[in-house]
């Protein structure tokens, strides 16, 4: 059940629909080609194909996902969007939390900037006021300070009201704490793996986040993911070295942050006498 604190999700609720053990994400033209290319990944070995979730799709309209999903739920497809969107498509996640009642997510935007004027020019092709304006808001909203700090985004004066001044880096802190050791461990190696991964690849994802998945009935279950692919950058596409580099540098920073955590639980740097752990629990 979800807590009325949680702040941010990856993506909007309009885009998601749930059915049992899977998710439905309708995604962008932008982020269908990223899934696309996971799939031609996926027929070579590559280091990041197992900590992204895995997926169907994806579909390029209704229809075809209709097809991929029991008859029993096309009710819930047709209620969630009773029309197509121009250009959008389809993908059919799995339930990262192996199904297990009892599992905790904790969601993290990962990097210190939440848009790119660059990337909305040449991804999303908007006009170059409509670009200043998404970025010069986001701007606004966030806290370049704590941002810049530990490489988390979205430090808004909402969540800043709620967990005060370091609000991201509070909310790791007291899920990690939650945490039993084995399950922290399960994560590191994940999240140690997305870190390595997120230093040489040619494509960074500006705004994707990490979603860690902990279950301590079941430890071997938790894990980390990476998700929310809308928004790549690399100089195949069109963006200068320096630019992908930039956010790059700003996204180990953030993962780095989350390893270092990690890393002070296993080793015994945590009191566990927090009252509150930062997950949603499901």
């Amino acid at each position: 059940m979800m807590r009325d604190r949680t702040i941010q999700m990856a993506g909007h609720k309009a885009d998601f629909l749930k059915l049992r053990k899977r998710i439905v994400k309708r995604v962008d033209p932008i982020e269908a080609d990223q899934y696309r290319r996971f799939l031609e990944m996926g027929r070579q070995p590559s280091p990041i194909q197992p900590k992204i979730p895995a997926f169907a799709g994806p579909f390029g309209s209704i229809d075809e996902l209709k097809q991929a999903i029991e008859p029993s739920k096309h009710e819930d497809i047709d209620k969630a969007w009773p029309k197509e969107k121009p250009g959008y498509h389809y993908v059919i996640l799995d339930d990262v939390t192996g199904g297990h009642e009892g599992a905790k997510l904790h969601d993290l935007k990962i990097g210190t900037k939440t848009a790119s004027y660059t990337e909305q020019r040449i991804n999303q092709k908007r006009w170059v006021p409509t670009a200043l304006a998404k970025a010069f808001m986001h701007q606004i909203i966030m806290d370049p300070w704590v941002s810049d700090q530990f490489g988390f985004r979205d430090e808004d004066s909402h969540k800043q009201k709620k967990w005060g001044k370091k609000g991201n880096l509070s909310q790791v802190k007291m899920t990690v704490s939650s945490m039993s050791v084995q399950s922290c461990s399960r994560v590191l190696d994940d999240v140690q793996d997305i870190l390595e991964w997120a230093r040489t690849s040619p494509t960074v994802y500006v705004g994707s986040s990490i979603l860690i998945v902990a279950n301590d009935i079941k430890p071997e279950l938790s894990r980390a993911v990476l998700i929310d692919f809308a928004h790549p950058i690399s100089e195949e596409m069109g963006f200068p070295k320096s630019k992908v580099d930039k956010y790059r540098e700003a996204m180990l920073k953030g993962f780095e942050t989350i390893r270092r955590e990690l890393v002070n639980r296993v080793l015994g740097a945590y009191d566990e006498s927090e009252d509150e752990d930062g997950f949603v629990h499901i």
